[in-house]
């Protein structure tokens, strides 16, 4: 039986989901969840690879999954995804065009900056243009070499959670230090603020007068409760706005699906929905095991499991 294992390295977590091909599909049926000592990871980078991995071996040996090859993710601020058109070229100078294109956005040299693209079927000569930072990207693949496993390849944040939510026009995915809005639907747009939800435990620390991890564990539990209320307003409308801006580009934005650990906050969902005009109903990840995981367990867990989910099924792209 054929194997495929996502892992989602996050600021905070690690996230691993087992799928096996079933048909036509891919069925996940086995999926963990740990958190990362605090400092492990900074926004895209792995400080402390050895620990990583030995938490990784750790949990790989509790689902009882011997490593092999595994498909990881990145995405803003270490790495873009946009859409760019260009004339008829071979393989060679699109590239090319594509890097300069890279160091045009940056406003400087791209040297250690890994740069993909992708040839639509359209034939107008569009295509998607990937870029990365060389040095995130490689943390990412040694701590995987550490744990055992063969990179088989690295997708984009976005892409893989439009996998577990295809049904969504777009994810919002509120995270540690930033807030994304990736909408799937051709062209592809990903904006992002720097916000998230560090920034609320910060704000209910301060508001207590209690230190990172009591807020952290009350966040968690209850939710904000009449503390770090203006912060929580300002996620909201920062969530809004980016809502609001991809509209003005065009894209249609009905029905979104909430992501991150950061969106079960009590009362977020609905604040959402009325401030950017739109429903947010809770979404089952496709392709999760229906005999191992219940709807209520599914949906309850996707804020934390679907991209996960949606890299174990990156062949079924």
């Amino acid at each position: 039986m054929n194997t495929s294992v996502g892992i989602d390295i996050g600021s905070s977590r690690v996230r691993i989901a087992c799928g096996r091909d079933a048909g036509m599909r891919t069925v996940v049926d086995t999926i963990s969840s740990r958190d990362l000592p605090t400092g492990s990871c900074t926004e895209g980078e792995i400080v402390n690879p050895e620990i990583v991995a030995a938490v990784i071996e750790d949990m790989l040996g509790e689902m009882r999954v011997r490593p092999g090859s595994c498909v990881c993710a990145v995405g803003p601020p270490i790495a873009t995804l946009r859409l760019l058109k260009m004339p008829r070229m071979n393989a060679i100078e699109r590239d090319r065009v594509a890097r300069i294109d890279v160091e045009r956005r940056l406003g400087r040299a791209a040297a250690d900056v890994v740069v993909r693209t992708r040839p639509l079927s359209s034939g107008d000569g569009s295509c998607i243009v990937g870029a990365v930072s060389g040095r995130a990207l490689r943390s990412r693949t040694d701590v995987l070499r550490r744990a055992g496993f063969r990179t088989r390849a690295v997708d984009f944040e976005g892409t893989a959670l439009a996998r577990a939510f295809p049904d969504a026009d777009a994810i919002l995915d509120i995270g540690l230090s930033r807030i994304t809005l990736h909408v799937p639907a051709a062209p592809a747009l990903t904006l992002w603020s720097p916000i998230g939800g560090a920034n609320l435990t910060a704000a209910i620390g301060q508001d207590l007068g209690v230190e990172d991890r009591s807020a952290e564990a009350r966040k968690r539990s209850i939710g904000i409760a009449g503390a770090g209320e203006d912060t929580l307003s300002h996620v909201v409308a920062e969530a809004t706005t980016l809502v609001r801006s991809a509209r003005r580009r065009g894209c249609t934005i009905d029905r979104i699906a909430l992501f991150g650990n950061g969106s079960r906050i009590t009362g977020l969902r609905g604040s959402i929905e009325r401030g950017a005009d739109v429903r947010a109903p809770g979404m089952r990840p496709e392709g999760l095991s229906d005999e191992s995981y219940p709807d209520d367990v599914a949906i309850g867990a996707s804020a934390d499991w679907a991209l996960a989910i949606g890299l174990a099924r990156w062949a079924r792209q």
